[in-house]
């Protein structure tokens, strides 16, 4: 147990209902650790969507070849998203950590040296294997995904008052978004020819690999040494299988499911192809990197201002009900402008 002394301990946030207990400062540092992950998974997933056209002459492929690296790195997340959860939930969140951070390092890493000109020439690497071995990089990445993604309500369950948790959700939740907009903004400005797709790759991986030396220097534990708040404590009173077929007996969660399911895939299908769809119409990758940007800097704002509304009234449902007609009538904006 630490002492009071400890600078990574304030006690001074505790919620009124949770009676005294221990707020660790440290929890900040796992909360920047995170997003950070996210951030770069996210970057790696659409560094390459915004520069299609370069990206396929680089790999002597066609668009729907450069679309693969997209849908690959969601159909990895798929496959395993079930098996993650599980895995956190049986062994803790910091295995969870390690593992997106190791995953999405790896993944950036061998998509780097499938590009690099030294590794091309010493094996003798045709056009072809380095597109496989790029594709092979971004689904290990993909596969780091979920363990990063699904964390952000762990980690505010686990480290965070019951006061500060919207917040620490929300500041975890808009790092993809932002890995989303560096991406989109840093690859027209970095590609400005197909040579430098190994320079946009290795922009990414020299981050990806500086986080996880953070994560194995500062993570080394799943949760604080006290629990922030008394519902912290039995997180994990129901076992996991029975939890989700609780759940798939929810008709409001069915709803939401399906709701959020929709609006994910749309929204990673439009921000994957309009580039390409854009340029259709004449438009440069720059036009479409500023759409992208606007976009999500607009979702960011909006998260954030919302977040700070409902940890102040707690009005969860009315704030989910204005966000799905908010979004649906963008959506029906979005159709008729195309």
């Amino acid at each position: 147990m630490e002492v009071e002394s400890n600078q990574l301990i304030n006690t001074s946030d505790s919620h009124q209902n949770d009676g005294h207990r221990r707020i660790y400062k440290r929890r900040w540092i796992v909360l920047i650790i995170v997003s950070l992950i996210n951030i770069c998974n996210s970057g790696v997933w659409i560094s390459l969507a915004p520069v299609a056209d370069r990206a396929a002459q680089f790999y002597g492929t066609n668009s729907d070849g450069i679309d693969l690296f997209s849908s690959i790195f969601f159909m990895s997340t798929i496959a395993i998203g079930f098996i993650t959860i599980w895995i956190v939930d049986r062994n803790g969140l910091m295995l969870g950590i390690y593992l997106g951070a190791i995953l999405n390092a790896f993944g950036i890493t061998l998509r780097t040296l499938s590009s690099a000109e030294f590794v091309v020439n010493s094996l003798s690497l045709s056009l072809r294997m380095q597109y496989i071995i790029a594709i092979v990089g971004q689904m290990i990445a993909g596969l780091g995904q979920p363990f990063v993604l699904f964390s952000p309500t762990k980690v505010a369950e686990l480290w965070f008052p019951t006061n500060q948790r919207a917040l620490a959700t929300t500041i975890t939740g808009m790092s993809n978004p932002m890995g989303i907009v560096l991406g989109t903004i840093s690859s027209p400005i970095i590609v400005t020819d197909f040579s430098k797709i190994p320079t946009l790759s290795i922009f990414w991986c020299i981050p990806s690999v500086v986080t996880l030396l953070m994560t194995i220097a500062f993570v080394r534990s799943s949760k604080p040494p006290t629990p922030p708040s008394n519902s912290a404590e039995v997180i994990n009173s129901t076992p996991y299988f029975t939890a989700i077929k609780e759940l798939l007996k929810l008709k409001a969660y069915l709803m939401l499911l399906l709701y959020m399911g929709c609006a994910v895939g749309m929204f990673s299908a439009f921000i994957t192809l309009i580039e390409q769809i854009l340029r259709s119409k004449r438009y440069d990758d720059s036009f479409s990197s500023v759409c992208i940007a606007i976009m999500i800097s607009s979702g960011l704002m909006g998260a954030a201002s919302v977040s700070y509304v409902v940890d102040k009234n707690k009005r969860y449902t009315t704030a989910m009900k204005l966000s799905i007609a908010l979004a649906t009538l963008s959506i029906i904006g979005l159709l008729v402008s195309l």
